[in-house]
């Protein structure tokens, strides 16, 4: 599997590989991260080669950074529990999960003078939602599998 990034959604550049785990009767969860991504919007897709030759590039994802901010987010998907870890302990941060219909299901305000935080999801039901993360250094949403 190859990782690419593009500035502009349109030409993509190779990150790095992850070599595949081979065939598998149950889901194989792959991670990455982007440890110097460009401030701004950055644009992130994959590309799985198989062995025949024949390869699959997903759809493309939009990540926007402030300039100097970096969040990940960890494990996704999620079994409980979410790691929220930001590079910058000065932002304040609300964090919400929004359904697939648009509804806020939690919310949790995110404090100063901390860069890492482990959100309980023990009484949110599993499935897909929306992470939005809004505050003074940082603004994004990415997907989210709740299991």
């Amino acid at each position: 599997m190859t990782r690419s990034e593009s500035r502009s959604g349109v030409n993509f550049a190779a990150l790095g590989t992850v070599e595949a785990k081979g065939n598998s009767a149950v889901a194989v969860n792959y991670g990455f991260l982007d440890k110097q991504p460009h401030g701004g919007i950055n644009y992130y897709r994959l590309k799985q080669l198989d062995r025949d030759g024949q390869f699959v590039i997903s759809p493309v994802v939009k990540v926007s950074f402030l300039a100097g901010t970096v969040v990940a987010l960890s494990p996704n998907p999620a079994h409980g529990y979410l790691n929220i870890s930001m590079a910058d302990q000065h932002a304040t941060v609300k964090m919400m999960l929004v359904d697939m219909a648009g509804k806020v299901v939690f919310q949790e305000q995110l404090g100063q003078g901390s860069t890492s935080y482990c959100i309980s999801l023990s009484a949110v039901t599993p499935g897909l939602y929306m992470i939005k993360l809004v505050g003074t250094a940082v603004a994004m949403t990415q997907k989210l599998v709740i299991q």
